[in-house]
């Protein structure tokens, strides 16, 4: 039992460092997604063909390409 306690507690440190390094990470970049410019990885991606998916790639003057990021 106290093996799976020590192994759980480990695996929550692990966690936990891995949380910090990532808050470190966005806090040096300073931005979120929220205000980060992504076309550049939108547009870069291989698979995806803007000219097909996004409207203005489509010349409308009526409609208009939303992209929304949730957060879990």
């Amino acid at each position: 039992m106290r093996s799976i306690d020590s192994d759980i507690k480990a695996l929550n440190d692990n966690l936990n460092e891995t949380k910090n390094a990532l808050n470190q990470l966005v806090k040096k970049d300073g931005t979120t997604l929220m205000t980060k410019d992504i076309s550049e990885v939108i547009y870069s991606d291989a698979n995806l063909k803007p000219d097909e998916v996004f409207v203005e790639r489509q010349n409308s003057n009526f409609l208009s390409t939303l992209i929304v990021i949730v957060n879990k």
